[in-house]
C-alpha cells in the first residue's frame, strides 16, 4: 500500500508543479539505521532541494486524510524550505584541496551502524565510531554535511589516519566546545516558557554539566576535544561519570561511591527509550573518565 501511496503521490505533484520540476522519492538511512522515505521536488536545472519526510503522511492518510491536503501541504513545505537553502549545499567542488579545511569528525553507537560503517571511513572509540563528513553549509540552526565515503577516500588518496589528524584539528575549531551547569540549562528553559524566573537559578541545586558545542548540533563529539575533560576534572578535582544524553551532547556527574553505576545505567536506558528520538541516540553505556589515567572508560 506503501508504493501505491507513493506513486499516487508522485502524480499529483507533477500535476501541480508543472514540467519545470522533476518528483522522486528518495530512500534516507538516518543515523543509528533509522530508515525513511522522503519525497523531493527538484527544479530542473538546480542540484538542490529539501527532503520532506512522508512517513507520517502515509499514517495520516491511513486514518483517512485525504490526498489532495497531503499534496498541498509537501508543496508548500518544499516551496518555503527551498527558498532558505544555500546553493553550495552540494557543492561542485569535492576536491581534497577544497574539502581538507572542511572535514570534521563526529560520534555514533557502533553496533546500530555497523552495516552503513562498512561504507565508510571510521575508528572505533569505546562502544561507538568517529566517522568523517565534509561541512558544505553552515547556519545559526542548521549545518549540511556529506559524510566521507571510502570512494572519496581513494579518489583524494588519504588514510583514515590523515582524516583523524584534519579533524581533530577543524573540529573544536569550526565547534567549539560549551560546558554549561544544569543550573544554567534548566533555567533558561523556565525563562523560555515563562518569561521570567521567580527565583535566583543559584540557589538550583545540581552538580551536572552539559558538554557539547556551540551549535548544539552533534555536540556529543567534544568527547575527543583535546584536553577537554581532563582540564575541566582538574579545575574541579574529581572524575566523573558521563551520560551519553544523545549524540548532541553528553551529561557529567562528579564521582561519588554512593552513586550506583548500575542505576546510572538503567536511567540513561530508560531515558533513551522514552525520550531521546531513535536517529539521536549515543549509547546505552554510562562512561567514567578517571583523572589519573586520563582515561574515559566505559
Amino acid at each position: 500500500m506503501f508504493h501505491s501511496f507513493c506513486e499516487e503521490l508522485i502524480a499529483q505533484i507533477t500535476v501541480l508543479v508543472g514540467e519545470d520540476y522533476d518528483v522522486r522519492i528518495r530512500h534516507v538511512v538516518k543515523n543509528n539505521g533509522v530508515k525513511l522515505d522522503g519525497v523531493v521536488i527538484l527544479k530542473k536545472e538546480e542540484n538542490t532541494a529539501p527532503t520532506i519526510y512522508i512517513n507520517e503522511y502515509f499514517t495520516q492518510y491511513q486514518e483517512g486524510r485525504s490526498m489532495n491536503s497531503i499534496v498541498k501541504e509537501i508543496i508548500q513545505i518544499t516551496m518555503e524550505e527551498g527558498e532558505k537553502i544555500i546553493p553550495s549545499i552540494v557543492p561542485e567542488n569535492l576536491s581534497f584541496d577544497y574539502m581538507k579545511n572542511k572535514i570534521i569528525y563526529r560520534l555514533v553507537n557502533y553496533e546500530k551502524n555497523k552495516s552503513e560503517l562498512e561504507k565508510v571511513p571510521h575508528i572505533r572509540y569505546l562502544d561507538l565510531a568517529i566517522t568523517f563528513h565534509c561541512l558544505v553549509k553552515w547556519e545559526k540552526v542548521e549545518i549540511g554535511t556529506i559524510r566521507v565515503n571510502k570512494e572519496m577516500m581513494n579518489q583524494w588518496q588519504v588514510t583514515t589516519k590523515d582524516l583523524w589528524e584534519l579533524a581533530k584539528k577543524n573540529t573544536p575549531k569550526l565547534f567549539p566546545i560549551q560546558i554549561r551547569s544544569m543550573n544554567e540549562v534548566i533555567a533558561d528553559l523556565l525563562k523560555q516558557e515563562v518569561g521570567s524566573l521567580p527565583f535566583d537559578h543559584e540557589s538550583l541545586q545540581s552538580e551536572m554539566y552539559v558538554f557539547t558545542n556551540k551549535s548544539g548540533i552533534n555536540g556529543a563529539s567534544v568527547l575527543l576535544y583535546e584536553n577537554a575533560i581532563s582540564n575541566f576534572a582538574s579545575s574541579n578535582q574529581t572524575d566523573f561519570y558521563i551520560l551519553p544524553s544523545s549524540i548532541h551532547e553528553v551529561i557529567l556527574i562528579p564521582f561519588q561511591q554512593n552513586f550506583s553505576k548500575k542505576e546510572l545505567n538503567e536511567m540513561v536506558n530508560d531515558v533513551n527509550s522514552t525520550e531521546v528520538p531513535t536517529e539521536d541516540i549515543l549509547s546505552n553505556r554510562v562512561y567514567i573518565y578517571h583523572r589519573n589515567k586520563n582515561a574515559i572508560e566505559m
